[in-house]
């Protein structure tokens, strides 16, 4: 039971640890149409970006911290 607690607790910590992607869209409040060219960048971090044509943006492989 220990050993199973031990490796219950490891899978969590390292579950904890993984990257992430962060996705989304930047739209017009009057119109719903999405806005290009929007520059955005993730605080306390260097990662920028900017959105497409249709206002589509994503941070992939984003390091926990």
């Amino acid at each position: 039971m220990k050993k199973f607690l031990s490796l219950a607790f490891l899978i969590c910590c390292l579950a904890q640890a993984e990257a992430a992607d962060l996705h989304g869209q930047i739209l017009n409040s009057q119109n719903g149409v999405g806005i290009r060219d929007v520059e955005l960048q993730l605080d306390n971090t260097n990662l920028q970006t900017s959105t497409d044509k249709r206002g589509r943006y994503a941070f992939d492989n984003i390091q926990p911290g």
